[in-house]
């Protein structure tokens, strides 16, 4: 039954400001694009920038969304998962969180922030969605794409600290040719341009593709192409001063012959995770986890947890209820384990193998279109 304009304004009368506010914040971002029809005034209040940050600011639960890609009889699929926290994780198949991109072609998450996902395609072009509100964004192209062929690309999605809805995206291309060269591109929303970069580093070093947002910074895993260089090094741009620089990662163990890093965020720091087991037949060894307490001082790197699960792929950390880490194992299971206890527990059987990405995500009325 619809309300009547006169019962309206009543409630409108009767019901304080500042009530209403409080009832609408606890709202999810559906119920919200809902309530926006009840009248103006509650149209003008959840349309208003102070709004979105307040509902953003007041503890909306995270959400993490898990990508999985699998190519079936020369055809690509693309799924995406969302996990809701709860009591504990529980899982959906979201139909919200459809990806509007090439079908056959396979999708990769560069991450999340503030409620916008990104992700990419292998021909470098570059999306943004809200799947809160089914927003869709492509994003241009550049002349890093149009007239250079590249064999790698480098994908990472960020803010700058000052204006959380001002996203940056930060592209590297490893293009073609002799000598070897990389491109790097910064996108900045708000003015809808890409930028290039002064690279100002090795021409010699080959990267693996997603960059970790972390610290007011990107970082990838890189190493060099070379004999006389292979030490792998994390590379680092500070997303406010557009400068490159290197780190070293946490010191490698005597009889590291053949240990697998990963770099993820916990906590705020930026860590490294050690893994030994995974697709290779090394002997068994646990997966290691430092986190960077100091952040640019390569000493304050420490041993923080050693895990025992020297078979399973760790995927990213989990802080809402309690301190996990989600993993999958070479199998389809995922698994979240406790970082304290190491307590095991199996979450869903995601259908896929090899090929799954996840990111922690927030709903958000932030509109990036």
């Amino acid at each position: 039954m619809e309300v009547s304009s006169s019962i309206r304004k009543k409630l409108q009368a009767t019901i304080p400001e500042d009530v209403i506010i409080e009832f609408l914040l606890r709202l999810p971002v559906k119920a919200l694009l809902r309530f926006k029809l009840v009248c103006k005034t509650w149209y003008n209040l959840i349309k208003s920038h102070t709004f979105k940050l307040m509902h953003r600011n007041f503890g909306t639960v995270s959400q993490l969304l898990i990508c999985t890609s699998k190519r079936l009889a020369k055809k690509r699929f693309n799924h995406m998962f969302c996990f809701r926290s709860n009591d504990k994780l529980t899982c959906e198949l979201s139909p919200d969180l459809q990806i509007p991109a090439n079908r056959d072609r396979i999708v990769f998450l560069a991450g999340s922030c503030n409620g916008i996902v990104c992700y990419y395609d292998c021909t470098a072009t570059i999306f943004l969605s809200n799947p809160a509100t089914r927003e869709f964004r492509q994003l241009p192209s550049t002349i890093g794409v149009t007239e250079f062929f590249f064999q790698h690309i480098g994908v990472g999605f960020g803010f700058e600290s000052s204006n959380i809805y001002d996203f940056k995206l930060l592209r590297l291309l490893c293009l073609g040719g002799t000598p070897n060269e990389i491109r790097a591109e910064m996108f900045t929303l708000s003015s809808n341009t890409w930028r290039q970069l002064d690279w100002g580093l090795s021409n010699e070093l080959v990267f693996r593709g997603v960059g970790l947002f972390c610290a007011n910074s990107f970082h990838f895993i890189m190493q060099g192409n070379k004999h006389s260089f292979l030490k792998q090094l994390i590379v680092c741009c500070d997303i406010a001063t557009e400068r490159f620089k290197t780190m070293d990662f946490p010191p490698k163990p005597k009889d590291d012959d053949g240990s697998c890093k990963m770099l993820m965020a916990f906590k705020g720091c930026l860590s490294s995770v050690y893994i030994y087991n995974w697709m290779m037949n090394y002997e068994e060894k646990p997966i290691e986890i430092w986190v960077m307490k100091d952040y640019g001082v390569v000493e304050s790197w420490t041993k923080l947890y050693t895990i025992g699960l020297s078979s399973a792929l760790p995927l990213c950390f989990w802080m809402d209820q309690d301190d996990l880490l989600l993993m999958q194992f070479k199998t389809d299971k995922l698994v979240s384990c406790h970082l304290t206890t190491l307590h095991v527990e199996s979450v869903q059987n995601l259908g896929y193998q090899w090929n799954s990405r996840i990111v922690i995500y927030k709903e958000t009325l932030v509109s990036i279109i």
